[in-house]
């Protein structure tokens, strides 16, 4: 009887140690903390335009958050969340640099961020090796959030990825709310890989005592991207001053060559502004809206320049980064023919020429014949012709792809 009673002492005391033991180890494994990823790599893959994230396991880990930001200061924003230790983002700003980490998670736990991790700027291409851009002429579509919705899955739709956006000559600095709606659509048009040119024009501003109003509004592009941040800012600016009036072969060839060094000699000095003003001009495109007749109309007038005689086509070359020629015609021979000569002339200066293409029904609004635009012929029909125009131009370094006007009628466009 004694032996048993020893015997049931020894088990129990066995049996606590047991119990102890065994609820020791699931306290340790509960204040365990959960180790952060580590090993985290980021590459580029040029041929899908990735950047291709991988990271080692985790221990007890079970799913992953990928987060990332433009700058090592910035907050870090929710990219996705995978149960793998990989991820492919193709949702990457085209200019910038992007910073990463990665958080892990257990069933109760969570680990603090793991090192960031940076894909360095060998992202940049050819910024204009593009196949669409498109005009959009009341900002209303990009400023509005419903409207906003709309015109980014438009363009997704039809692959447009540089928007000129009109912008006339609003300070978008003192105005506070047309600032923040502005940051908040070039924001999310760049999530979406859709690049964001300010636009406007008047004929009236290459005249020397209105010159002050084109040059006001390249200024406050300049203040505003320079008080922004970089995933905020315009990507280039777009002049659509048109002096046809001014420089028309009716008027004297002495009034023509007056008004012609004007309309040079306000781009001259807008390409100043920004080259000299801007945080950062090297990431920033300057270009113009081109009537198509200027590499005949004007070639056959020398205009000194700057010390340089030459014709206006080839000034203005020498000004810009880009021509959006306004070649608009329904058929790829004649658009082609149209933009030769400026395609030609930007690839010797290592440049883009866009070829222009119209839906608006020119006929109706009196602004010329149906030859002008596919508003007749119909969406299939345009695709078509811009095909051809593509192929053309397929191995000529100074084309820079096509630009639809405008966003309005190209939307309603008939199939």
């Amino acid at each position: 009887m004694v032996k048993i009673k020893k015997m049931t002492s020894v088990l129990l005391i066995l049996f606590v140690i047991i119990v102890y033991s065994c609820s020791n180890k699931v306290d340790q494994n509960m204040s365990k903390e959960l180790s952060y990823p580590t090993n985290v790599k980021a590459t580029f893959d040029k041929t899908t335009e990735t950047v291709q994230l991988s990271w080692d396991a985790v221990e007890d880990a079970s799913r992953y958050t990928i987060w990332y930001a433009y700058t090592t200061t910035s907050p870090y924003e929710f990219l996705a969340e995978v149960n793998t230790t990989e991820y492919n983002d193709d949702s990457i700003d085209r200019e910038s640099n992007r910073f990463y980490k990665i958080k892990c998670y257990s069933e109760h736990k969570e680990s603090i961020y793991s090192i960031a991790i940076s894909v360095a700027n060998n992202l940049k291409r050819d910024k204009h090796a593009r196949k669409r851009a498109m005009w959009v002429w009341k900002n209303k579509n990009g400023l509005e959030k419903d409207n906003r919705a709309k015109l980014l899955s438009f363009c997704k739709e039809k692959g447009i990825e540089i928007v000129y956006f009109s912008t006339g000559t609003s300070n978008y600095v003192a105005n506070t709310d047309l600032k923040t709606k502005t940051r908040k659509f070039i924001r999310e048009a760049h999530n979406h890989n859709i690049e964001v040119h300010g636009l406007t024009g008047n004929p009236i501003w290459i005249t020397p005592e209105k010159q002050h109003v084109y040059l006001d509004a390249v200024r406050n592009i300049v203040a505003y991207n320079n008080t922004v941040d970089k995933i905020e800012q315009f990507d280039g600016y777009q002049s659509d001053i048109e002096p046809n009036k001014y420089v028309s072969k009716k008027l004297p060839v002495e009034e023509r060559i007056k008004n012609l060094t004007h309309y040079i000699s306000v781009h001259h000095k807008a390409a100043e502004i920004f080259n000299t003003d801007l945080n950062n001009p090297n990431d920033f495109d300057y270009g113009m809206a081109i009537s198509s007749f200027y590499d005949t109309h004007g070639t056959e007038l020398n205009i000194t320049f700057n010390g340089k005689s030459q014709g206006t086509l080839y000034h203005l070359a020498d000004i810009v980064d880009y021509f959006a020629i306004m070649s608009y015609r329904d058929k790829a021979s004649a658009l082609i023919d149209i933009s030769q000569t400026e395609v030609n002339l930007m690839a010797k200066l290592g440049k883009k020429a866009w070829t222009g293409v119209e839906t608006i029904d020119t006929d109706k609004v009196g602004a010329g014949g149906d030859f002008i635009n596919f508003a007749q012929e119909g969406n299939q029909y345009m695709e078509g012709e811009i095909a051809k125009v593509t192929k053309h131009y397929d191995h000529n370094k100074g084309f820079g792809g096509i630009a639809i006007h405008y966003y309005t009628t190209y939307s309603t466009l008939k199939e």
